[in-house]
């Protein structure tokens, strides 16, 4: 009978412990992958010729129940340089959360939501759609806007009052010499059938040391 208990009592544990982004456990971090939810940690990817992608600037553990109410960073290439594809690449376009309004240009983004986003382990902020040809290398990442609310900090508001703040911080560590969190068609994406998925945090953090 003290079994069965205690593996009740380890079950409801299990059930109840909270929810993490499978690629990092840390909280208010933001990243750039190739897949929409970061679980597979995707941040290298090979275009085969042709070919359209999307990259995810994702918040993953939000520290606020309240889901996001508005978000505010920019897309920066990864030596700091404005953030713009090779010339044998194109931006087609940036998709915001439904209902949602960017007051600045991409690609720096101050957003309001008109509705909050869901909590959830990995929220989508913006989707960065590419049309790739499948032979240039490039690497990017965020970092705060130049009217950032507070000054040096990418944040994001609380759903439930768009006047508490939160800071995200980069994947990459908040001391990275480099914005490069996302590579495209970089020597070190894994060419095989099982594309990038080998590839992780640290291969990419390495790439500009």
């Amino acid at each position: 009978m003290r079994k069965v208990l205690l593996l009740l009592v380890l079950v409801s544990l299990c059930f109840c412990a909270p929810a993490y982004s499978q690629c990092n456990e840390d909280p208010d971090e933001i990243g750039v992958f190739w897949s929409p939810d970061s679980g597979d940690c995707l941040n290298c990817e090979i275009a085969m010729g042709l070919q359209p992608l999307s990259a995810y600037v994702i918040l993953s553990n939000a520290s606020l129940a309240g889901g996001v109410s508005s978000f505010e960073f920019s897309l920066v290439n990864a030596d700091g340089s404005y953030f713009m594809p090779p010339p044998s690449d194109f931006i087609v376009g940036y998709v915001l959360p439904p209902g949602s309004l960017n007051v600045s240009l991409a690609p720096d983004f101050i957003v309001g939501c008109a509705s909050p986003i869901p909590w959830a382990p990995s929220i989508t902020l913006v989707e960065v759609q590419i049309l790739a040809s499948g032979a240039a290398e490039w690497c990017f990442g965020v970092k705060a806007g130049q009217f950032a609310s507070i000054p040096g900090q990418m944040t994001y508001t609380n759903g439930s009052d768009p006047y508490d703040f939160r800071i995200m911080n980069p994947n990459n560590g908040p001391d990275a010499s480099d914005y490069a969190m996302a590579c495209l068609n970089h020597p070190d994406c894994d060419p095989g059938p099982v594309a990038t998925k080998n590839s992780n945090w640290g291969s990419v953090k390495s790439l500009y040391r």
